[in-house]
């Protein structure tokens, strides 16, 4: 984003994007068998890969879906579950970002929601499972381009 945009939205008391909603058309946890349990609590590792993507609705410069997956998979002793979830966000944002720098903005607001919803989802579902809670801790965008994929699902 462009610094001077960045210092815009600082001095802006207003919030430029508006949440629509969040759904999770895809939820898989699966508890893994094999996992060795050392103690009450467990600490572990696990190799956590997660996929971003935005798309403007058709005929909107401005109304966005975003789409979240966040995978754990438990192909060991250390990993407690086996995690796959899709979270789609929609979202508005005002004409106050810039037409051009709307797709990246937009791309941070879907992670800055997506990924909490997801986060909170897992922590919820695997109280409830043999291996007690799991956290998939916290994320940060980066602008590697392999985070990036193609979408599950359209805007319509």
């Amino acid at each position: 984003m462009a610094p001077q945009l960045h210092q815009k939205l600082i001095m802006s008391q207003s919030i430029p994007v508006t949440f629509e909603s969040t759904t999770f058309p895809e939820i898989l946890i699966t508890a893994n068998p094999n996992y060795a349990s050392k103690s009450e609590i467990n600490q572990v590792s696990p190799a956590i890969d997660s996929k971003i993507n935005v798309a403007a609705f058709p005929g909107s410069e401005s109304r966005f879906v975003g789409e979240l997956r966040v995978k754990v998979v438990a192909n060991d002793e250390n990993s407690p579950y086996t995690i796959n979830v899709l979270c789609l966000v929609v979202f508005t944002i005002t004409d106050e970002i810039p037409a051009e720098h709307r797709h990246d903005f937009a791309l941070q607001a879907a992670h800055t929601m997506a990924f909490p919803a997801i986060r909170e989802l897992i922590l919820l579902l695997t109280a409830r499972q043999p291996w007690g809670q799991f956290s998939v801790g916290l994320s940060v965008l980066s602008n590697e381009l392999d985070t990036i994929n193609k979408p599950v699902i359209k805007a319509r």
